[in-house]
């Protein structure tokens, strides 16, 4: 099997900042599959491989380039169905696309703007600038005045956490006895974002706490 490379994209401190590539490292660490590390900023993605690429993760296999996180994990497996399965089941593989959906919506839009002024302190001098431009061109309104209401929006996604509060309530997991991949795109936002924010994500009291240091046992972030 020829090895693997996953492009990431790093901050400043080499940190990961990507959600979307961490759920991709999870995935990778839950199938046993070993994988070469390629660090690379915003300005490098578009000589990433063909050249037409616009986001990461993007993994390099056998001479090809695969990018966005859904389609990747699909890939690896239809690709490797000798490993663990990401996907038990087209049923678990249905509602992990409605859970994506959900945190998607719920949670990561008013997480992501909670510290997205604490993302910009660390994104590469050079970079910055690209930063800043798409991001306010996202909010509509400079990362300053989002940064202003950045206790506000955790609070707001503190809250919409709850459906998982209560789902773990009764397993470990959100896949149950096992993490699945509706824990990977979870754990991936809180350990992308985490070593940045200046207010922890979650208060220190919050049962998901348990269930974030469960996922620290099992797998490296």
């Amino acid at each position: 099997m020829s090895a693997f490379r996953l492009y990431e994209l790093d901050n400043a401190d080499g940190n990961c900042t990507s959600p979307f590539v961490w759920r991709i490292r999870f995935a990778l660490q839950h199938k046993g599959l070993e994988y070469e590390s390629v660090r690379v900023g915003f300005l490098d993605i578009p000589r990433i491989g063909p050249g037409t690429l616009k986001t990461v993760p993007v993994i390099e296999h056998d001479g090809g380039f695969f990018n966005e996180s859904w389609k990747i994990a699909e890939w690896l497996d239809v690709g490797f169905p000798e490993t663990i399965s990401l996907f038990g089941s087209p049923a678990e593989y249905s509602m992990a696309q409605f859970f994506d959906k959900w945190f998607g919506t719920a949670v990561m839009p008013p997480l992501f703007r909670s510290c997205v002024y604490d993302l910009f302190q660390r994104v590469k001098p050079h970079e910055q600038q690209y930063f800043r431009s798409t991001r306010e061109k996202m909010f509509g309104e400079s990362l300053e005045s989002v940064a202003a209401r950045g206790h506000e929006y955790l609070r707001i996604a503190r809250k919409a956490l709850l459906p998982m509060r209560l789902a773990l309530r009764r397993a470990p997991f959100l896949g149950g006895t096992h993490p699945g991949y509706a824990d990977f795109i979870a754990w991936g936002t809180l350990a992308a974002f985490s070593p940045i924010t200046r207010a922890p994500l979650l208060a220190p009291d919050d049962s998901l706490n348990r269930w974030v240091d469960c996922g620290r046992s099992i797998l490296q972030f």
